[in-house]
């Protein structure tokens, strides 16, 4: 009942819009426990194409890693919560791992923290590569920005070419987007 209620129809609402770009619902309007609970509401969740199959594949994958923290003061990361960030943040992202992505590795090998660069990698791929010209990303406090989708494309597909040794290892091609 509480995944019907809560989190599965705000999913995608991102900058106070809704965007259906992993699934769409069969109910419309707020649910009613007792039409839950009969039955009597169809929950069904219909999958954009691929995506079902791409999410079972990555949900082993979302764990905390060194390549992701980020110093930031309280307002801010109380903002961006769990907002995909703004282009211009993936790039000063990417340019950090660039520069710093060997240092970060030693880090995390000593202090046994969860690093598997190449798969962030194939993750931040997944999310970005997929977006949609509506989608809206978190820039600043309650502030969304549309994607820059060429330069988030050319941002994550020069992986590995240049890219520090512990990013150098064979990957697949990126995923396409599905319309």
């Amino acid at each position: 009942w509480k995944l019907i209620q809560m989190p599965i129809p705000r999913l995608q609402i991102i900058g106070g819009e809704e965007d259906r770009f992993i699934y769409d619902l069969a109910w419309k309007g707020e649910p009613r426990r007792g039409d839950v609970r009969s039955g009597r509401l169809d929950t069904t969740l219909r999958f954009a194409p691929g995506v079902g199959d791409k999410l079972v594949r990555l949900s082993g994958l979302l764990r905390p890693q060194i390549q992701n923290l980020v110093l930031a003061h309280r307002r801010c990361n109380q903002a961006k919560r769990d907002f995909l960030a703004a282009t211009d943040h993936v790039e000063r992202w990417d340019r950090r791992l660039a520069e710093q992505g060997n240092d970060l590795q030693d880090i995390a090998a000593r202090a046994r923290w969860a690093s598997e660069p190449s798969r962030l990698r194939n993750v931040a791929r997944a999310m970005y590569l997929r977006l949609r010209e509506s989608a809206r990303l978190w820039m600043a406090g309650n502030s969304f920005v549309p994607p820059d989708l060429p330069r988030l494309k050319q941002i994550l597909t020069s992986w590995p070419r240049g890219a520090p040794t512990w990013l150098k290892s064979a990957e697949p091609e990126p995923p396409t987007g599905y319309g």
